[in-house]
């Protein structure tokens, strides 16, 4: 009895030492395996970001997210089942069954090419897709933006306004205008003088960089604002010269008092007494438009304002 288990015992020490190759055979497919599988997993993951991306009013767009999102879910698994093989293969030669490590080590070989070859595949035909849709989706995108310019319209023409002043003029201009602001402003009781209401002309141009009127085109604002004086004889002006940041602070302080001391004359030139307008410049003080970056934005700042300082 002494000498069968001796020999048993030889029989299965040997065996072990002709399996234990294998070991290695599947320590190297997982070595060979994992880069190549954590290298696709973040492909899948970079591959899901740009989907995710894509509007999902593009056709197709939620269900290509669902497919990597599968597909990543099914590299997650493969990588854990190859990973496992070296494991189970280490039980089965010590337990010196060489049918089970050689099964393992086919179903590793197997997962580790086979499996990862058909990845390779599914994953570049996934980036041809999000390809295809990121495509489709600037398409849209632009075909929106045409569309979107085409249904842009003119802007409205301004409310006009208008109303007869105790003097027998008829006053007009914009329901925005200065006209209708100023007049609403001096008529309302509730409504204190301060030192931040200020209403902006709408219809008075300088020659660029001047401060000449245009008076074919300032003309009339400056009639309406010098009737609403004889209109309402308490009220004292406040006229304030705006710049925009461009060139220098001190010239364009210089500048927007040309300006306003500009509007006080022609407005005196009118009938209006001197000391009911005081002029004054602020330059860039003040913007309507802080950001002073475009030429729009920078247009709104050149003005000329007016506040009541008394009514």
């Amino acid at each position: 009895m002494f000498r069968v288990v001796a020999v048993v015992a030889v029989f299965t020490l040997s065996a072990c030492a002709d399996l234990s190759k294998y070991s290695k055979e599947s320590s190297d497919l997982l070595a060979m395996f994992s880069p190549k599988a954590d290298g696709l997993l973040a492909s899948g993951n970079a591959l899901k970001d740009r989907a995710l991306k894509i509007p999902a009013e593009v056709p197709g767009a939620s269900d290509l997210v669902t497919k990597i999102t599968n597909n990543q879910t099914s590299l997650e698994k493969l990588k854990g089942d190859v990973t496992g093989y070296p494991g189970k293969i280490e039980e089965a030669i010590k337990a010196g069954n060489a049918d089970e490590v050689n099964k393992l080590l086919e179903a590793q070989k197997a997962a580790s090419t086979g499996g990862l070859d058909s990845a390779v595949k599914t994953m570049d035909g996934l980036k041809g897709e999000v390809t295809g849709m990121e495509s489709k989706a600037a398409t849209l995108a632009e075909e929106k933006k045409k569309a979107a310019v085409a249904k842009v319209e003119a802007p409205p023409a301004p409310v006009s306004y208008s109303k007869a002043l105790s003097t027998g003029f008829s006053l007009s201009g914009n329901l925005t205008g200065i006209e209708a602001q100023l007049v609403g402003f001096i008529e309302d009781a509730g409504k204190k003088i301060d030192k931040t209401t200020w209403f902006d002309f709408d219809r008075l141009l300088f020659k660029s960089g001047s401060a000449e009127l245009e008076m074919d085109k300032s003309k009339d604002q400056l009639v309406n604002v010098a009737e609403i004086l004889k209109a309402y004889p308490k009220v004292k002006l406040k006229v304030g010269g705006y710049t925009d940041n461009q060139g220098k602070a001190d010239a364009n302080k210089k500048l927007s008092l040309a300006r306003a001391q500009t509007v006080q004359k022609a407005i005196v030139a009118l009938g209006i007494k001197a000391d009911r307008l005081e002029p004054e410049g602020y330059g860039a003080e003040h913007p309507v438009c802080p950001a002073n970056d475009t030429d729009e934005c920078r247009a709104k700042n050149r003005r000329i304002s007016l506040r009541a300082t008394a009514k």
